[in-house]
C-alpha cells in the first residue's frame, strides 16, 4: 500500500513547495501565453488544498485541523515561492525595468486595475503618467504606453509586425472580426464582411440613413427652443441607424420609448471592459462565476435574441446580417461557427451604434461651443447645396473639407477607442523613436493622449478643423491619427460611419441654430465620460433652435409640392403636439400652418425635396416684380424668360436704372471700360497647307498660329520665304511632313502588307488578331499607365489586367474571335501607343508588329463598332484610338474619331448622367470618369489646331459628376482628385478661348474689340484655381509627392502655366512689335499695361520650363503623348519672341537668360525618345531656331546699313486686330506663381 515517509518534516516541505513556485515560473510561466488556462489553473491550485488535507490525514494520521493547516501553509509556500520569483524578476531581471512608471505597476498588473476600479478613466490615467514619466511608461510588468506619433506606423500600421494581445481573446468562445488573432483568419473572416461594405451596398445604405436623418429633424423642430439631452437623441439615432442596416429593421428609438432601454444595456455589457484590459486572465475566470459580469451576459442573451429574430421574419432589403447568415449557411454548423456568428452580430451593434453617437455627441458640443465654426460649415455647404438640396452628392462631400475637418478635429481630440488597441511586440522587438522595445512586449497607444500631443500636432489641445486642409503644417505627423486603428486591423465601417454623420450634420447644421443650454457649460461632459475600451459620453444638455427654413414636400398620395413656411410662432398658433408629431399621427406641417384638417399621414411628408426660407422667397419676388414689372410672373413666363436666358437672348428691364442697393464698383468698371487701347491680337482662323495638297483650318487660339507669327517674322527678314504670298496661307513644318502620307510612315518601315488589307477591310477572324508574346505586353501595360494613364485614365489597373489576362486565356484556349471588337480596338490602340520606339530593344525584339501595324490593326476593329449596338465599351475603345492617332501625327483623323466618340456618349447619355442607373456604383465611376477623360481629350485633340471641341459645355449641359474616389481608386499614378482640378482648369481654359479669341471677332457691334478686365478676370480665375488646389497637389516640386504621383502632378501645374502663357502670349507679341517699329505705338499707361502683362507671361514660361527641367531630370517626360513636346515647342517660340524683344531693347541680360531658357527646351527636347511628335519636332525646331539667329544676324547687318525696321514684317503678317483692352490698375500676379 502506498504510503508517505514519516514523519514529514513541515520546513522542508514548505521550503520544497516554495521552490517549486520558483520552479514554475521560470520554467513556465514567463514563457509563452497562459491567460487562456486561467480557469484550469486556478481550479487546479483550489484543488490542491483539498488533495493535501486528504493525504495529510489519511496517510500522516494527522488530524483534521493539523492537515489543513500543514495543507494551507504548503500551498502559501508554493505561492510566496510563485510571486516572490515574480516580484523578483520584474523588479531587477525583466527587460522593461529600464522604463519610468508607478512603482508598483512593475510587479502586477493588479495595481493598474485598481486605478480604475471608481472611475474608468483610463485615457485621463493615462495622459497623466505620461505627463509624469515621458513618452514611455511602464504600466505593467510586461506592459508598455507609448505615446510618440513614431509609435504609430510600427504598432498600428500596414507594415507593422506586432499581434494583437492576449486581452482580445477576453470574450471566448464569442469570437468575432475585431478579437481575431490569428492574421490569416481575420483575412478571411474580412472577406465575409467585405461584401457588407462594398461600395455598391454603401450607396444603397446611405439610401435608408436619409429618412431617419430627416426624423431625427422632425423631432428637434418639435423640441425647437428646449434643452434636450443630445447624447441620449444621438444614441437614439445611431441605434435605428444600426438596427435598420444591421437588423434589418430600425428600433425606432426616435419616435417611440419602447426600446430606448437598449444603449443602456449595451454599456452594462461594456462597463468592466476597461478595468480587466490589463489582466486579460481574469476574464475567462470572472466569466465562470455565475453572479459576476451578469451584464456582458445580458447583453449577449439581446445579441442572441436579434439573431433570431433575423432568422426568423428574414429581410427584403440587404442587410449586414443577410451577409452573416449567408455565411453561418454555408458553413459546417458547428459550434464554432455559431460563436462566429454571435461574436460578429455583438460587433455590428456595438461598432454601428456607440461609437458614432459619442462622435456626433462630441461634434456638436464643439459646434455649440465655437458658433463660428457652424458659420463656416454653412458658407460652404450653402453653394454645395444650391437648388434646395439636403444632402451632399459625392462631389459635394469631396469639396465639403470644412465639415471632414469638423469631423477629423472631433475624432482626433475625442476618439471612440480613447485608449488605444492593444498590440504585442515581435519576438526580435521593435525600435521606437530611439528607444528598443523587447519582443513579448504589450504596447498600447493612448490615442486620446497621442491626438493631444504638441509631438504630433500644433497647437494640440485647441479644436482648428482647418489643420485638416487648408492648415496642413498644423499636423506634424499625419500617422499620429488612427482613431479607426490602422493596418489591415483598421476598422471596415469607417466609410459608413462618416457618411452616416455627414449625412445627419449637414442637416442639423442646415436647419438649426445649435447652443448650450442654460446652465450647461459642456465643462461636466468632457470630464465624466467613462472609458470602457469604447466611450462613454455622459449627458450633454443641448438647445436645438429651429432657423424656420420652408420645406418642401411631395405629397406621396398626390404627387404634390407642398411648400411649408415653418416658424415657432406659426406652430404656436396651431398648437401642434410635440407627441403627434414624433409619434406621426398629427397633421402634417403644411396643414398645421394652414390650420386645414389633413387627410394624409405626416409621415408621408417626412422626406425634404427642396428648401427655401419664407425671407428668401419673398425677397426675390421683391427684386423680379423691381425689374420686371410689366411681366406677368407666373411659372409659364419665367420658365420661358429662363430658355431665352440661356439661349443667349436678351431679357429687357422696364428700368433702365439700378436702384441704390446696386454696388459702388459697378459704376466705375462701366467707366473704365471707356478708355481705349490698342493691342495685335491673332485674327480668327487662317489655313494650314498639308502633305496631302489639302487645305485645312487652323483656328485662332491654336499655338500653330502664333508659332508662325513668329518664325514667319524671322524667314522673311532672313530671304527665306515660304513658296506662297497668301499669309493666310501656312505650311506646318519645314523639316517634314504632316500628316504622315501613311499610316507606316508615322513610325518608320516594316508595315505588312497584309496588315493594309485588313486596314481596308472588316475581317475578324484568327488571321486579323494578334498578340505579342505575354511579357512584352506586359512591359507595353506598364508603360501604359507611367506615361499615359497619369493624364488620361481609361482603365483601373486591376480592370484591365483582368481583360487581358482573360484575352490572353482564351488565347489558349478557344482563340481570340468571340473577343469584341471594341475590347481589341483599346487593346491594339493601347499597343500602337506604347510600342513606339521600341524596335531597338532588345526586350522588345520578339514582338512582330510594329507600332503602325498596331494602329492598322485598331483602326480596322474602329470600323466595326460604329453602329447603333455602342456602349461605354465602344466610347472608351474610339477614345483610345483617338489618342493613338494623335500620337501617331495624324491629328485630323484624331479629331474626327474624338468627335465620333465624343457623339457616341452624347447617345448613351454619359454627359448627362442618364442612362447609368441601371449600372452598380463602380460601374458607374467608371463610366464618370471615362467621361471627363474624354472631355479632356477632346479639348487636348482639338486645340492643338485651334478646332472647336465637340463637348461645347453650354449647349449641352454636361451633369455628370466626378468618380467618386472612395468608391473608385483613380489608381497608382493617379493622385486623388488629379481629374477634377484637370477638368476645372480645362473648362477655365475653354471660357477663355472663347472670351479673347472668338467673342470679339464674331460681334461686329463690339468692332472687334475687348476690355482689359477681361484678361485680368481670365487671370484670376486661374490664380483661384491653383489657391483652390487640394494640399497634395499644390507643390510639382516637393519630395513629399509621392514617386508614382509626380509626373501627374508637374503636368497638372505644366498645364497651369501653359495657359497662363496662352492668355498672354498676344501681348508679348505686341510689346515685340512696338520694339522693333520705329515708332513705338504704345505710350503711357497702355504701355505699362502691356509691359506688365508681356513679363507676367515670360515668367510663367520661366516657370514652366523649371518644371519641363525637374521633369527631364526625374525622367518623367513621355514621347507618347503630345502633351510633353507641345508645351516645349510653344516655350521654344515664346523665347525665341523674348530674345527679339530684349536684343532690340540691347538688353543683354536679359537676352542671355531667354536664350538660356530656349536652351533647356531644346535640350530637354533632345533628351526625350525620338517618337512620334517628338521625332518630327526637333529637327523642325532646330531649324526654327537656326533661321531666327540668321534673321538676327541679317538685321544687325540691315540696321547698320539702312536703320531698323524689321517690325513692319510683323505688322505686315495680317493676324492682328485693334483691340480695346480696359484693365483699369495694374493687376499683381506674384500670388500667380506661388509655390
Amino acid at each position: 500500500m502506498f504510503s508517505l515517509p514519516s514523519p514529514i518534516n513541515l520546513p522542508f516541505a514548505a521550503a520544497f513547495a516554495a521552490s517549486g513556485g520558483v520552479a514554475s515560473h521560470l520554467f513556465y510561466f514567463i514563457h509563452g501565453e497562459h491567460h487562456r488556462a486561467g480557469p484550469t489553473l486556478a481550479f487546479c491550485y483550489l484543488v490542491a488544498v483539498p488533495v493535501l488535507v486528504f493525504v495529510l490525514h489519511q496517510y500522516q494520521c494527522l488530524t483534521l485541523v493539523t492537515s489543513t493547516t500543514w495543507a494551507l501553509a504548503l500551498a502559501g509556500s508554493y505561492a510566496a515561492g510563485l510571486f516572490g520569483s515574480m516580484c523578483l524578476y520584474r523588479g531587477l531581471f525583466h527587460p522593461l525595468r529600464k522604463f519610468d512608471g508607478p512603482f508598483l505597476a512593475k510587479f502586477s498588473n493588479l495595481y493598474h486595475s485598481w486605478q480604475l476600479v471608481e472611475r474608468s478613466d483610463n485615457y485621463r490615467l493615462m495622459a497623466k503618467l505620461h505627463q509624469k514619466y515621458g513618452d514611455f511608461v511602464r504600466t505593467g510588468p510586461s506592459n508598455l504606453s507609448v505615446n510618440t506619433p513614431d509609435a504609430v506606423p510600427l504598432v498600428l500600421g500596414p507594415k507593422s509586425k506586432c499581434s494583437k494581445s492576449p486581452w482580445y481573446d477576453g470574450s471566448r468562445p464569442l469570437v468575432n472580426l475585431h478579437t481575431a488573432r490569428d492574421p490569416k483568419v481575420h483575412e478571411l473572416r474580412r472577406k465575409d464582411f467585405s461584401k457588407a461594405f462594398s461600395p455598391a451596398a454603401l450607396q444603397a445604405y446611405e439610401d435608408r440613413i436619409t429618412p431617419i436623418s430627416d426624423l431625427f429633424c422632425e423631432q428637434m423642430t418639435t423640441l425647437s427652443g428646449r434643452p434636450v439631452d443630445a447624447t441620449s437623441w444621438f444614441k437614439y439615432f445611431a441605434f435605428d441607424v444600426m438596427g435598420e442596416l444591421v437588423l434589418g429593421e430600425s428600433f425606432h428609438m426616435l419616435e417611440k420609448a419602447d426600446n430606448r432601454w437598449v444603449p443602456d444595456l449595451l454599456m452594462e455589457g461594456m462597463s468592466d471592459i476597461a478595468q480587466l484590459q490589463p489582466i486579460p486572465w481574469s476574464t475567462p475566470i470572472l466569466s465562470r462565476l455565475p453572479f459576476i459580469r451578469k451584464g456582458p451576459r445580458n447583453f449577449i442573451h439581446f445579441v442572441e435574441d436579434q439573431v433570431r429574430k433575423r432568422q426568423e421574419r428574414g429581410s427584403k432589403r440587404p442587410d449586414f446580417m443577410g451577409f452573416l447568415l449567408a455565411a453561418w449557411e454555408n458553413s459546417n454548423k458547428t459550434d464554432a461557427d455559431y460563436q462566429w456568428l454571435r461574436g460578429d452580430t455583438r460587433l455590428l451593434i456595438v461598432g454601428g451604434s456607440d461609437t458614432t453617437a459619442s462622435t456626433l455627441t462630441f461634434v456638436f458640443y464643439y459646434l455649440a461651443k465655437y458658433p463660428d465654426e457652424v458659420r463656416k460649415l454653412r458658407e460652404e455647404l450653402e453653394p454645395l447645396l444650391d437648388g434646395g438640396k439636403d444632402e451632399l452628392d459625392a462631389k459635394g462631400i469631396a469639396k465639403a473639407v470644412h465639415l471632414n475637418g469638423i469631423i477629423h478635429e472631433a475624432l482626433r481630440l475625442n476618439p471612440p477607442i480613447p485608449s488605444g488597441y492593444p498590440r504585442v511586440t515581435p519576438a526580435e522587438g521593435i525600435t521606437v523613436a530611439g528607444r528598443y522595445i523587447p519582443g513579448g512586449t504589450t504596447v498600447v497607444i493612448p490615442l486620446r493622449a497621442l491626438g493631444r500631443s504638441e509631438a504630433a500636432y500644433e497647437k494640440a489641445e485647441e479644436f482648428i478643423p482647418e489643420r485638416w486642409y487648408s492648415k496642413p503644417d498644423m499636423i506634424k505627423h499625419r500617422d499620429a491619427f488612427a482613431s479607426f486603428g490602422g493596418g489591415h486591423y483598421m476598422c471596415i465601417g469607417r466609410a459608413l460611419s462618416l457618411v452616416e454623420m455627414k449625412n445627419l450634420i449637414v442637416k442639423i447644421v442646415r436647419h438649426f441654430d445649435v447652443e448650450f443650454a442654460p446652465g450647461e457649460d459642456g465643462k461636466a461632459f468632457m470630464e465624466g465620460a467613462k472609458d470602457h475600451f469604447i466611450i462613454e459620453v455622459p449627458e450633454l444638455k443641448l438647445v436645438f433652435k429651429d432657423r424656420g427654413r420652408g420645406m418642401v414636400y411631395m405629397d406621396t398620395q398626390w404627387g404634390t409640392l407642398w411648400i411649408t413656411h415653418r416658424s415657432a410662432e406659426a406652430e404656436r398658433k396651431n398648437k401642434v403636439s410635440p407627441d403627434s408629431a414624433i409619434l406621426g399621427t398629427g397633421p402634417c406641417r403644411y396643414c398645421a400652418s394652414a390650420g386645414t384638417t389633413c387627410s394624409t399621414s405626416a409621415r408621408l411628408h417626412r422626406r425634404p425635396f427642396y428648401r427655401v426660407s419664407e425671407e428668401e422667397y419673398q425677397c426675390c419676388m421683391r427684386l423680379l416684380r423691381h425689374f420686371l414689372p410689366d411681366i406677368d410672373l407666373d411659372l409659364k413666363t419665367m420658365k420661358a424668360m429662363i430658355t431665352e436666358i440661356e439661349q443667349g437672348a436678351h431679357v429687357a428691364s422696364a428700368s433702365s436704372t439700378a436702384g441704390s442697393w446696386m454696388p459702388a464698383c459697378a459704376e466705375s468698371t462701366s467707366a473704365q471700360q471707356t478708355e481705349e487701347s490698342e493691342v495685335l491680337q491673332e485674327e480668327l482662323g487662317c489655313i494650314i497647307l498639308d502633305s496631302r495638297g489639302s487645305y485645312r483650318y487652323v483656328g485662332a487660339d491654336s499655338y500653330v498660329r502664333f508659332a508662325n507669327a513668329v518664325s514667319q517674322a524671322a524667314v522673311r527678314r532672313a530671304g527665306r520665304g515660304q513658296g506662297t504670298d497668301d499669309s493666310t496661307v501656312m505650311v506646318p513644318l519645314v523639316r517634314s511632313t504632316l500628316p504622315p502620307s501613311t499610316p507606316e510612315s508615322s513610325v518608320g518601315t516594316g508595315f505588312s502588307p497584309a496588315w493594309t488589307d485588313t486596314y481596308a477591310g472588316l475581317v475578324h477572324d484568327k488571321e486579323s488578331i494578334y498578340l505579342p508574346p505575354r511579357d512584352i505586353c506586359h512591359g507595353y501595360l506598364v508603360r501604359f499607365f507611367d506615361e499615359v494613364q497619369s493624364l488620361y485614365w481609361f482603365y483601373s489597373p486591376e480592370q484591365l489586367y483582368t481583360l487581358v489576362d482573360r484575352t490572353y486565356a482564351d488565347c489558349e484556349s478557344i482563340g481570340l474571335e468571340s473577343c469584341s471588337s471594341s475590347w481589341l480596338c483599346s487593346l491594339y490602340s493601347i499597343f500602337a501607343i506604347c510600342s513606339a520606339g521600341t524596335r531597338e530593344r532588345l526586350d522588345y525584339k520578339d514582338d512582330a508588329k510594329t507600332s503602325a501595324d498596331y494602329l492598322a490593326m485598331a483602326r480596322s476593329m474602329g470600323l466595326r463598332i460604329c453602329d447603333d449596338r455602342s456602349d461605354a465599351d465602344t466610347v472608351r475603345a474610339l477614345s483610345l484610338l483617338a489618342l493613338a492617332l494623335h500620337s501617331s501625327c495624324f491629328t485630323v483623323t484624331a479629331y474626327i474619331v474624338t468627335g465620333m466618340a465624343v457623339r457616341m456618349a452624347y447617345s448613351l447619355g454619359l454627359h448627362r448622367n442618364i442612362a447609368l442607373r441601371n449600372k452598380d456604383t463602380v460601374s458607374r465611376a467608371r463610366i464618370h470618369r471615362l467621361w471627363w477623360t474624354l472631355y479632356l481629350l477632346d479639348h487636348e485633340v482639338a486645340i492643338q489646331l485651334g478646332y472647336p471641341c465637340a463637348v461645347v459645355d453650354h449647349m449641352v449641359g454636361v451633369e455628370t459628376p466626378p468618380s467618386c474616389e472612395s468608391v473608385l481608386d483613380p489608381g497608382r499614378q493617379t493622385p486623388h482628385g488629379y481629374q477634377a482640378a484637370c477638368v476645372a482648369l480645362t473648362k477655365l481654359r475653354k471660357n477663355m478661348s472663347y472670351m479673347l479669341y472668338m467673342a470679339p471677332a464674331l460681334n461686329p457691334m463690339q468692332k472687334r474689340v475687348i476690355p482689359f478686365s477681361a484678361v485680368t478676370a481670365c487671370l484670376g480665375d486661374l490664380q483661384n484655381w491653383l489657391a483652390n488646389l487640394p494640399p497634395h497637389l499644390q507643390r510639382w516640386s516637393s519630395a513629399a509627392v509621392a514617386p508614382p504621383h509626380r509626373r501627374a502632378v508637374s503636368v497638372l501645374h505644366l498645364r497651369y502655366y501653359m495657359t497662363l502663357v496662352y492668355v498672354q502670349r498676344p501681348f508679348l507679341l505686341q510689346m515685340t512689335k512696338a520694339a522693333l517699329l520705329r515708332g513705338d505705338p504704345l505710350a503711357g499707361n497702355s504701355k505699362h499695361r502691356y509691359q506688365a502683362l508681356s513679363d507676367a507671361c515670360l515668367e510663367a514660361a520661366k516657370r514652366a520650363v523649371s518644371i519641363l527641367k525637374h521633369m527631364r531630370d526625374s525622367a518623367l517626360l513621355s514621347s507618347l503623348v503630345l502633351f510633353d513636346t507641345q508645351c516645349i515647342q510653344e516655350l521654344v517660340y515664346v523665347f525665341l519672341l523674348a530674345g527679339r524683344l530684349y536684343a532690340s531693347r540691347g538688353d543683354v541680360d536679359a537676352a542671355m537668360t531667354a536664350a538660356d531658357s530656349l536652351d533647356t527646351c531644346m535640350a530637354t527636347l533632345a533628351s526625350m525618345e525620338p517618337v512620334g511628335w517628338c521625332e518630327k519636332m526637333l529637327p523642325e525646331l532646330v531649324a526654327q531656331v537656326q533661321a531666327n539667329n540668321a534673321a538676327t544676324d541679317s538685321r544687325a547687318m540691315n540696321s547698320r546699313e539702312c536703320g531698323d525696321s524689321s517690325g513692319d514684317h510683323i505688322a505686315d503678317l495680317g493676324i492682328f486686330d485693334v483691340l480695346d483692352l480696359d484693365m483699369g490698375a495694374v493687376p499683381t500676379f506674384e500670388g500667380m506663381y506661388s509655390f
